[in-house]
Formats: C-alpha cells, structure tokens, sequence
C-alpha cells in the first residue's frame, strides 16, 4: 500500500476508480459496457484534476491571494463534473450489467 499511502481525497477515489476499470478488463465485463465505464473513467480524470487544482491552491494562495477564490471555484466545478460522470457511469454499467 505505499503506493497510494500518501493520497487523500480525490486522488485516491481517482486511483480506486482506476483500479476498478483495470479490474473489470481483466474480468472481462469491461466490453460489456463501453460507454458507462469510459464515463467512469473520465470521472477519474476530473478527480484528478479537482486533486491537482486543490495542491495548486494550497501552494499558490500564500504567494496570491487572489487566486484563491477562483482555484476553489474551478476545484468545486471540477468535483461536480467528476460526481457526475461517476454516477452516470454507474448507472450505465449497472444496466448493462442486469440486462445480460
């Protein structure tokens, strides 16, 4: 677990999510549902970015504070579009999923 020791938060939701998809190819169910788990997978990548702008307002607020408010509104933006990309990619695999 070193790997992902020092991760928190969204980036390691990110790197679960990650893992999953490389699961579900190994398992052979990845094919099933393309679409829902491209959504997952694009999800994870707005986790990123909602991670990498969050360690970007932490080390740039002190310096400009002005930035501040607009680094969280980008971060806040970044985790509603992630949350809503998880969730619809849940639903279409689950759907696809139940229905064979």
């Amino acid at each position: 677990m070193a790997l992902i020791e020092g991760l928190a938060g969204s980036a390691a939701l990110a790197v679960g999510i990650f893992l999953v998809l490389v699961f579900a190819q190994y398992a052979k169910i990845r094919d099933s549902a393309p679409k829902g788990f491209s959504f997952l997978a694009a999800g994870a990548v707005f986790l990123l970015l909602e991670a990498s702008t969050a360690w970007g307002k932490g080390m740039l607020s002190s310096a400009v504070p002005a930035l501040d408010g607009v680094l969280g509104g980008l971060q806040l933006l970044w985790a509603v579009i992630a949350w809503l990309l998880v969730l619809g990619g849940t639903l279409f695999v689950a759907k696809e999923l139940i229905m064979k």
